[in-house]
């Protein structure tokens, strides 16, 4: 078979698919960017590709004549700071079939390179290339252990693992890691298990952490053979299951050896007995937990007594985890309803209990010290100060364990003095940070705790306020630990004994949100915090005029924050509310008319709305918002044009708005060509209840009548001509309107009333969804006849000298229009008479042949010939491709055939051309059969 280009009887290691995987996982091995790479030194420029398929054809000889080539091929390439020369040694190594022994050779010649000067190493390969080598041959290599080796063993049965393992236990630890951590990452699951299986049986406990990192792979084969070799390498009694487990593990074997382990786990041997005295203990450990767990149980009347039987006795594990329980199950507070005297007892005791226990055992006097002062009550004054002492003389213990239990057990008891002892301890800890960051964010989190008893923030008289404030700046200005900076923000909002925040952490705040060299998030986080003081009237105007300077911060995230901040502004119940919403409306106006980031401007677009509902506000926002819709919308502003004109159409339809003010949005969004805009806004405020007050005698409610009346029908121009008006109750209820509209300004002057072409084709079209056919078909003629008025009145057939006349395709839409209203009279003879004036390529053709169609069908018990005439006409007026085209053909052919049957002849032969249309599948199975019974019937 071929191998890389050559011929031979090679064959690969296992399956198919192995070899698969392992090519590419070798080819998976990122290389160095040329950039990237350091110069290396060649002392042997022989990796040209011609020289390397030179080499592999000597790798290739066979044979005891072959032999010195084989050789010679294996020290020059071995010898190459190459990686494409150790790919080829690399695919040599895959090769079963090897009787002249090459791999063997192979990896002695890789041995023996690696006894030699660091400098010499491959050929003084660079790190770069020296980690890619190595990762190549540990990804070819771990196929030798598909299955487990062992080193006695593999000198005798196998030779070339034997040989391989030689080679990569002189591989440094550290650099054999990498490679390993480079393919493991690239690989499948099957790779991974021999190259697990491989660094196993390195024994080199340095590569039991890279193991201990697949326990807990997704895929349960990489898990299982994680936790074999890891076993394997630890010689550890159980296999480990989580990564967890093998951290405590190694943490106590860190400086181990291998033949440490080894000679561990061979002294110690089999241990039944000492197995089962721990499982004994175990047992016991187990049960003292639960029946604690049990008696101090979320209920009234605790057995303080029994708890402290089961919980103070001399086994060290009982007493730990009884006590681990404890902790737990009071972190709460203690019942409302208890036995105090044998609880206070109980509390003493495991105080006499930790003055016993010596520094070292610092665990357990951690807990002694936390759960004794969960069992006491703020209220008991005497073992509350004995406890209180106890905690805080712990802050300075050398355990961190026992740190954490004291502020821990520090908050059931808040009082100035403890305050300032631990506001001073915070600001040592963050004094030296990271070494005592858990420490720092306990002492935080004990401060600012909200848990009865709550902890109260200083009063304005309390001595420990400006070291408070100080604490707070402090630890809000930590760089890089947002969790810390967190901790300060909710110390921050701390309440006073008052109920009240800190009036000075405001401004602390207030200096962090305006403080560019700040984190752009974090300050965005201090000004949602600063809203809590909107509600202090010292800080709320601060607080305004604060969100209005952040409205120019060079931060997008620090504008928008602001902005929708302002938003939330109409909430506020301070006297000066109104005063600071006029105020808001102006510095936003101004913001918008040079804010380019799109999130920015939605936000100050909503916080305009919000501010615009407000009462007595409309027309100052909907004067901004006009204002800033004046100039031509170009694509840079469109978006922002788009806001603006959904804004403006919500602020005119609250309704706070007046009618001066929402009528001069309806002015902007009529420019705009906002229709449904402005529906929203003229149906909210009732438009058209104002026609009775056309001709009020007050003169500013009749110009607004009839500017609401001109908006009501400019807006009805704007619908779709497909939307037809009786579509949708919705679109019937505007028809009402935009009549009554044209009715109420019927009586006004001319120069008041919309009589343009347009606004007559409009009226004629609401009469006819409305029903109003007789005074349809009089207006109609009135707009027909010499240019006519609007046909009401005595002013009916008047000329206009001052309207433009109707265009040709404007007559006949008015023509279409009276044929409709003439057929629904019930006088199909004058609607054909009237659809003969329409012009035969007007751009009504298609509605005209439906109009056609209707007409005929009821003018045929008329006037048969007549009707079947404009059968012809609508079915011939209509593309084949049009969906009534068949239906309109079958309806003239049975009409046709009804009139004179004799003509049978010359329908079939005229319709002939159409008959395949009836074949195609999107042909309604009613009008195919209609068209086969017309056709073939005799």
């Amino acid at each position: 078979m071929a191998v890389n280009g050559r011929t031979g009887s090679a064959r690969r290691t296992g399956a198919p698919w192995r070899a698969l995987v392992l090519l590419c996982a070798l080819t998976g091995v990122a290389r160095p960017a040329a950039s990237s790479q350091l110069p290396v030194q060649r002392p042997q420029d022989a990796s040209a590709p011609q020289d390397l398929e030179r080499l592999r054809t000597m790798l290739a000889s066979g044979g005891p004549d072959g032999r010195d080539a084989r050789e010679t091929a294996i020290a020059r390439l071995v010898a190459m700071p190459d990686v494409d020369a150790h790919r080829v040694l690399q695919e040599r190594l895959l090769v079963t079939d090897d009787a002249d022994g090459v791999r063997e050779s192979i990896l002695r010649a890789l041995g023996a390179n690696l006894l030699g000067s660091p400098s010499a190493i491959f050929g003084g390969a660079g790190d770069v290339v020296r980690r890619q080598i190595h990762a190549g041959y540990v990804a070819t290599l771990a196929m030798l252990w598909t299955e487990a080796g062992h080193a006695i063993v593999d000198a005798t049965e196998n030779p070339v693992r034997s040989a391989a393992r030689t080679f990569l236990q002189r591989v440094p630890a550290q650099e054999l890691d990498s490679a390993a951590r480079a393919v493991l990452g690239t690989a499948n699951a099957d790779v991974r298990g021999c190259v697990l299986r491989c660094l196993a049986d390195m024994q080199q406990v340095v590569l039991a952490q890279t193991i201990a990192d697949w326990l807990e792979d997704p895929e349960e084969p990489v898990r299982q053979q994680a936790r074999r070799s890891l076993q394997l390498l630890t010689c550890h009694d159980e296999e480990f299951q989580t990564k967890a487990q093998f951290a405590v593990w190694f943490e106590r074997n860190r400086s181990a050896r291998y033949v440490d382990l080894v000679e561990r786990a061979a002294r110690l041997g089999p241990r039944p007995l000492e197995r089962l005295r721990e499982e004994l203990a175990k047992l016991r450990v187990d049960a003292a937990r639960d029946v604690v767990r049990a008696l101090t149980a979320r209920s009234p009347g605790i057995d303080w007594t029994s708890v402290q039987a089961r919980t103070l006795v001399d086994d060290p594990s009982v007493l730990d985890a009884c006590l681990d329980q404890l902790q737990r199950s009071l972190a709460s507070g203690i019942p409302a309803e208890d036995q105090a005297a044998a609880r206070q007892v109980f509390c003493r005791a495991l105080l006499q209990r930790f003055a016993q226990v010596t520094p070292d055992q610092a665990r357990r006097r951690a807990l002694l010290l936390e759960v004794s002062a969960y069992l006491v009550r703020a209220d008991e004054l005497e073992l509350a100060a004995e406890v209180t002492t106890q905690l805080l003389g712990q802050l300075e213990a050398k355990s961190s364990d026992v740190q954490l239990a004291a502020l821990r057990g520090l908050r059931r008891f808040p009082s100035v003095e403890v305050r300032t002892r631990l506001v001073r301890f915070a600001q040592t800890r963050l004094a030296s940070l990271p070494e005592s960051r858990e420490t720092a964010l306990t002492t935080l989190a004990t401060l600012a705790s909200r848990s009865a008893p709550r902890w109260a923030a200083p009063g304005e008289n309390d001595l420990d306020k400006a070291e408070w404030l100080a604490l707070v700046a402090a630890a809000c200005r930590i760089q890089g630990d947002n969790d810390i900076r967190s901790a300060g923000l909710v110390l921050a909002q701390t309440l006073d004994a008052k109920d009240a925040r800190v009036p000075q952490a405001f401004g602390v705040l207030l200096e962090l949100a305006k403080d560019a060299t700040q984190d752009p998030k974090f300050r965005s986080t201090c000004m949602i915090q600063l809203q809590g003081w909107r509600g202090q009237s010292q800080a709320a105007e601060d607080w305004v005029r604060a969100m209005h300077d952040l409205l120019r911060d060079p931060a997008p995230e620090l504008r928008q924050q602001a902005a929708e901040s302002l938003s939330r502004l109409p909430e506020s119940v301070e006297q000066r509310r109104g005063e600071w919403i006029v105020s808001t409306i102006l510095v936003v106006k101004e913001r918008l008319a040079v804010e380019t980031t799109a999130s920015v401007q939605r936000a100050l677009v909503d916080c305009l709305l919000a501010c615009g509902r407000e009462p007595q506000m409309p027309e100052r926002a909907i004067g901004a918002l006009i204002e800033l819709l004046s100039p031509a919308a170009t694509p840079e502003t469109q978006l922002r044009s788009e806001l603006l004109l959904q804004a403006l159409a919500a602020v005119a339809a609250d309704s706070h708005a007046e009618l001066g003010q929402w009528l001069a949005a309806c002015k902007r969004l009529l420019v705009a060509e906002k229709r449904q805009s402005l529906r929203l806004v003229l149906q909210g405020h009732g438009a058209v209840d104002l026609a009775r007050s056309v001709a009020s005698e007050e003169p500013g409610l009749a110009t607004s009548a009839r500017y609401a009346m001109q908006c009501i029908i400019g807006t009805a121009l704007l619908k779709p001509a497909k939307d037809a008006w009786t579509s949708s109750d919705e679109l019937k209820r505007e028809a009402f309107e935009v009549r009554s509209a044209f009715a109420a300004l019927d009586g006004i002057d001319d120069a008041d009333r919309l009589d343009e072409t347009r606004h007559r084709i409009l009226r004629l079209e609401v009469d006819l969804a409305l029903g109003k056919h007789l005074e349809l078909v009089e207006r109609a003629n009135g707009y027909l006849a010499n240019g006519g008025s609007n046909g009401s009145g005595a002013s009916a057939g008047k000329p206009d000298g001052k309207r433009a006349p109707m265009t040709p395709a404007e007559r006949d839409r008015v023509r279409v229009l009276a044929a409709e209203a003439q057929l629904a009279l019930g006088k199909p003879e004058l609607a054909a008479r009237v659809l003969t004036e329409v012009r035969a390529d007007s751009s009504q053709e298609l509605s005209v042949a439906d109009l056609q169609s209707r007409i005929a069908r009821a003018w045929f018990p008329i006037d048969s010939a007549g009707a079947v005439a404009l059968f012809a006409a609508s079915w011939r007026a209509t593309p084949p491709e049009d969906p009534q085209f068949r239906a309109r053909l079958v309806d003239w052919m049975t009409f046709r055939l009804r009139l004179d049957p004799a003509a049978r002849a010359d329908v079939l032969q005229e319709v002939a051309p159409f008959a395949g249309q009836f074949e195609r599948a999107d042909c309604a199975p009613e009008l195919r059969e209609a068209f086969r019974r017309l056709h073939d019937a005799r």
